[in-house]
């Protein structure tokens, strides 16, 4: 009887010290969901909701996803919030991809205490844990490259074909649901063919659902004919449409490191605002510093393993590395597009390094208050722009049109929650673009109104990127009567008329 208890005991033990720290951040993904949505989490949540662009080229199959799982919970009796729901996803994706990371690294023999470390590393990011508690697209093919990687690291080690396969199917589910992940298929398409060349044909044939899912798309879902033009219009649209960034310039360069911090810590105007608001904060800022600099020390420990770079494994997670860095670089050092990176370092960092345990530890330790305090808790706990009572200003004044800084996320918030599309009579600013349109419905006797000139924005990468401008293009005629309060200070929605004349 003793005995028995004892391995029960034993089995608890074991069972948390596998699970309990993925648990326990899966836990707290779901207690602190970001209740700021960004313009996409909206606005995915209104597409799902509405069921229509459930098959957006760059992104293919989230939103289907989506609207699967909606349907499913409601032919179960259930009708939860979409927006809630698709978070919830999230975190369980994010679970997901701590608990296959740890596979990973026990398969490449790492310790106990260093699988846990490097779970805390990943974890406690910012780039993790921001789409952990949002509606956005970048974990889900995050979970399967991660796949295809284990069963690659499993075919290096039996050959079989079997895992081959699964590789495959892995990294191309994990194209279909971000076409960024195609550079981490490239890699590991290079090391099937470094490994055996037929070992690639193979990988390429399983991969055909990848061309196949975008092909039945056009011609069932988009109801166009089956050409070359329709096809590659559909598949680069993002590209073709200016949706997706990409150039050069001095911003990459200035951007590209920011943002590869940022995976790790979250920097934002809104951590200053916090600081002055909540003079208490200073203390997790002096606690995540003082890891971040104790770190440091540890990192004088670190040694080069030279024999790394014969290891096939690490040479295509390299080459996965560099390629997503590089058009990370290419579209403004995006941050979105970095995430993909923090779960490849685990492998780079073990196979290269030795020693480096307490370094990481301390860091991670630091991501995590950092974070917690200046992104996860905010988020969840602060209203930053107060866009309910926007909306509701916006439904009093149906005949008027709006310009707001923050247009698209009040477009599609508003969509979602009233079921109508309010786009039409909405811009944003600058109105370059729209200033005859604007002046043409002025001229009609249209009543105009707009949050610009009193809505106050903490600095971000938007207003880095020349994305709003101040310019002297509108007069004030009524000051708003009604002030809104929000985090970042109270603001107006006023009467104005635009200075056609300047034209």
């Amino acid at each position: 009887m003793i005995s028995t208890k004892k391995n029960y005991s034993n089995q608890i033990v074991k069972l948390l010290q596998k699970f309990g720290l993925p648990l326990i951040l899966f836990l707290i993904y779901l207690l602190l969901p970001s209740h700021n949505s960004t313009t996409d989490g909206w606005g995915y949540a209104e597409e799902i909701k509405h069921g229509y662009n459930l098959f957006r080229p760059h992104h293919l199959l989230y939103n289907a996803l989506g609207y699967i799982l909606i349907k499913a919970t409601h032919f179960l009796g259930f009708h939860p919030d979409i927006l809630s729901t698709m978070k919830v996803l999230n975190a369980v994706v994010a679970f997901s991809i701590m608990l296959v990371l740890r596979q990973l690294l026990t398969s490449l023999r790492l310790s106990e205490k260093k699988q846990n470390i490097w779970l805390l590393f990943t974890g406690s990011s910012f780039g993790i844990w921001r789409f952990a508690t949002e509606n956005e697209v970048y974990l889900l093919p995050i979970l399967g490259s991660l796949m295809a990687s284990y069963w690659f690291l499993l075919f290096l080690q039996n050959g079989k074909n079997k895992t081959l396969i699964y590789s495959s199917f892995f990294a191309s589910l994990a194209c279909l649901f971000h076409q960024l992940h195609i550079f981490w298929w490239l890699a590991l398409l290079i090391g099937f063919i470094l490994k055996k060349k037929k070992n690639a044909r193979l990988y390429l044939a399983i991969s055909l659902i990848i061309p196949i899912s975008y092909l039945a798309t056009v011609l069932f879902y988009e109801g166009k004919e089956l050409t070359l033009s329709n096809t590659l219009l559909f598949v680069l649209h993002d590209y073709l449409t200016d949706s997706a960034e990409v150039s050069i310039g001095l911003n990459n360069i200035l951007l590209t490191p920011v943002n590869l911090f940022r995976t790790m810590f979250q920097v934002h105007g809104n951590i200053l605002l916090i600081l002055d608001k909540y003079p208490w904060f200073y203390g997790f800022l002096i606690a995540s510093i003082t890891l971040a600099v104790a770190s440091l020390y540890f990192g004088t420990k670190i040694r080069i393993n030279k024999k790394a770079s014969n290891d096939l494994f690490f040479k295509i997670h390299l080459f996965a590395f560099t390629l997503q860095l590089f058009f990370a670089f290419f579209s403004h050092g995006n941050a979105e597009f970095m995430v993909v990176m923090i779960v490849i370092l685990p492998i780079l960092v073990h196979k290269k390094m030795t020693h480096y345990s307490g370094m990481l530890l301390f860091l991670s330790l630091s991501m995590f208050i950092w974070n917690f305090a200046f992104a996860a808790f905010p988020n969840y706990r602060f209203n930053y722009t107060n866009d309910a009572q926007t909306i509701q200003f916006i439904e009093k004044h149906p005949n008027a049109i709006f310009i707001l800084k923050e247009k698209n996320t009040i477009a599609n918030r508003y969509a979602y929650e009233t079921d109508l599309s309010v786009s039409h009579r909405l811009y944003s600013f600058p109105f370059t673009k729209n200033l005859d349109q604007l002046c043409t419905l002025q001229n009609s006797g249209i009543t105009i109104y707009t949050d610009i000139l009193s809505k106050k924005m903490p600095f971000n990468r938007a207003k880095w990127l020349g994305h709003s401008k101040n310019e002297d293009s509108m007069e004030l005629i009524e000051k708003g009567n009604e002030e809104i309060p929000s985090f970042y200070g109270p603001f107006t929605i006023d009467k104005i008329r635009i200075k056609c004349e300047q034209r």
